[in-house]
């Protein structure tokens, strides 16, 4: 029998073939493997529709007017303070019942007047409140500056709507001076003459928090073009006090049930800095954790601070992308197709032999 000898061009042209088969393969299983993860991640992170946008949009406006609406309040009491430096403390009654504050602001909490009563008129001061028949006939004997502190003045609660001598005990006559973080916001907004937000706190009447809005009362008949001018006719501040989770809470009352909201106060994003959180249960088809969730930012003026709104819109991914252990089955994947290239090898170099 004849033997045939293979040529050795051709042998050399096979063994050619051969070594650009497996990298060839295991190229093609990577730029599959590649290419789906980055489709999933652009579905995942896909920009927002249009239909939400628009409603974080509005929301953060409506927020916006909320805030606003409060400014507005507050600029209305300083013009009657301002007018009539001597208003009673019942023209102050009329004009909060008049203001429309509890109709048109939902969240509101209070509306005070803090009054500047320097150390030399306190006893003067405390005096005339108890003898004020004004509103009930018989005055309020039992009124004092608290703390009872020696100092040179005092920011003290003069006139507080609504007002009830029983839960407010605490409120009424309070010297917010004593407080010294709070005392430098009212400095602040006394020589900057502009709306001034505290930290929220603690109401002193109820266990709610609040954020307190102050803007500064000057006597008119003086100048005030510069801090110290501020000071020599500064007489007190007209402040606001909101109630912190009621606010929020009806500000983004509308907000669709798939989208939930957390606020900052400035913008550093950190729980140390949060002041509110929606907390919504995500109710989304399929009820599964495996969701798609779309972030967007804002911020808005509230008095001299930025608030920061974190929105996060969550959303079912498709069936696809549902797949349990998504990396896991790309690995499984992995392995079936360099199981397959290292038997098509197997097979080509048997043949080779």
């Amino acid at each position: 029998m004849a033997l045939t000898r293979r040529n050795p061009a051709t042998k050399r042209s096979n063994s050619k073939q051969f070594n650009w088969f497996f990298p060839i393969v295991i190229l093609i299983v990577l730029g599959f493997i590649l290419g789906t993860g980055s489709y999933l991640r652009n579905a995942a992170i896909s920009p927002l529709d249009e239909e939400t946008n628009l409603e974080i949009n509005a929301t953060t406006s409506r927020l916006q007017t909320q805030m606003g609406n409060y400014i507005q309040s507050l600029y209305g009491s300083r013009a009657l303070m301002s007018a009539q430096p001597n208003t009673s403390r019942l023209q102050w009654q009329k004009f909060y019942l008049n203001n429309g504050n509890v109709e048109n602001l939902p969240s509101f909490g209070l509306m005070a007047f803090m009054r500047r009563v320097p150390a030399s008129q306190k006893t003067a001061f405390v005096s005339g409140v108890k003898n004020d028949t004004s509103i009930t006939p018989d005055g309020y004997p039992n009124f004092s500056i608290h703390p009872d502190v020696v100092k040179d003045e005092y920011f003290v609660i003069d006139y507080i709507e609504p007002f009830n001598l029983t839960t407010q005990q605490q409120s009424f006559g309070f010297d917010y001076s004593s407080d010294p973080t709070r005392r430098a916001a009212y400095e602040k907004a006394r020589d900057t003459n502009s709306p001034i937000m505290t930290n929220p706190m603690k109401s002193l009447s109820a266990s709610a928090t609040v954020l307190v809005i102050v803007l500064p009362v000057y006597n008119q008949a003086l100048p005030q073009l510069t801090p110290d001018q501020r000071r020599a006719a500064f007489q007190g501040f007209t402040a606001l006090g909101i109630r912190t989770q009621d606010f929020f809470d009806e500000s983004f009352k509308d907000l669709s049930k798939d989208i939930s909201v957390e606020v900052y106060d400035g913008t550093e994003i950190s729980p140390d800095h949060r002041l509110y959180d929606s907390n919504k249960e995500m109710k989304v088809l399929g009820a599964s954790s495996q969701i798609k969730t779309h972030v967007e930012v804002r911020t808005i003026l509230a008095a001299d601070r930025t608030w920061t709104l974190v929105f996060k819109h969550k959303e079912p991914l498709s069936d696809f992308l549902l797949l349990k252990n998504f990396y896991s089955r790309i690995a499984a994947l992995l392995v079936t197709n360099l199981a397959c290239a290292i038997l098509v090898w197997r097979l080509a170099r048997k043949q080779r032999k």
